[in-house]
């Protein structure tokens, strides 16, 4: 997998993830951390949604119990060349929403 995240093959990430984790991920206010990106850092738009779509991503994953490993597979491109599975995601969502729009 191309990866730089160096954690990605620790075994304890496809431990679960403890209850006080899954509790302080709960609590993340995404929306008001990008929004705090946005007028405090002046943080491009994309890379905003970017952040907005891995930190609801994260939130959905943890509640789902899903572990550090299985979430960090489907961001993640196995190939640098190939979109991750949240990628594709993101451009299916993105097209069924456009062809709603008509």
């Amino acid at each position: 997998m191309w990866s730089d995240w160096v954690w990605f093959d620790w075994p304890q990430t496809k431990q679960p993830i403890a209850p006080q984790y899954k509790e302080y991920i709960s609590q993340l206010d995404v929306l008001s951390d990008v929004e705090s990106l946005r007028t405090k850092l002046q943080i491009r738009e994309p890379c905003l949604k970017i952040m907005r779509v891995c930190g609801t991503f994260l939130k959905k994953g943890v509640a789902a119990d899903l572990t550090l490993y299985d979430i960090a597979t489907a961001i993640c491109r196995r190939d640098f060349e190939v979109p991750s599975e949240l990628e594709v995601m993101c451009t299916q969502a993105t097209a069924m929403c456009n062809s709603l729009r008509g």
